[in-house]
């Protein structure tokens, strides 16, 4: 489990919801970390004072009843919105096409300066070439004796 992950189960935990792996895990977090510890403690102050305005009785007949019809109701899928802009092969397929599509994109870029710098090089070497010509004909030019280093 992710460090960052562990920042949001602060009220889960307190409500007791986390599973013995994550509370574990988040117990251990607290050890270091304030902020989440502040939260903890916020949360059940707020959660007792949330039992103790709201606490009611269930009547027996209620709570009878609902237990009983609770496996004659068949659970339910979760509501799911699919549209155009949902990928049918889910969220890490757009992410890899995006990754994949930067890729290219930094490719060609890489790709496009390489040229640039190759023919600026080329170019640089023919000018190299020029001035060196021009040296060794300044070089061939006889001196008189008179000027001689």
């Amino acid at each position: 489990m992710k460090r960052e992950d562990l920042h949001i189960l602060s009220g889960a935990h307190v409500l007791d919801s986390l599973d013995d792996t994550e509370r574990e895990a988040l117990e251990g977090h607290l050890a270091g970390c304030e902020a989440c510890a502040r939260d903890v403690r916020e949360f059940r102050e707020t959660a007792a004072r949330l039992a103790g305005a709201v606490s009611a009785a269930v009547p027996e007949r209620l709570e009878s009843e609902v237990m009983g019809r609770i496996e004659q109701v068949r659970q339910l899928p979760p509501l799911v919105s699919v549209g155009p802009e949902v990928s049918p092969f889910g969220r890490s397929s757009r992410r890899l096409v995006w990754m994949l599509a930067a890729s290219i994109a930094s490719a060609a870029l890489l790709g496009g300066a390489a040229i640039v710098q190759y023919q600026a090089a080329a170019a640089a070497e023919r000018e190299v070439a020029r001035l060196q010509e021009t040296a060794d004909s300044v070089a061939a030019v006889p001196w008189p004796h008179s000027m001689r280093p």
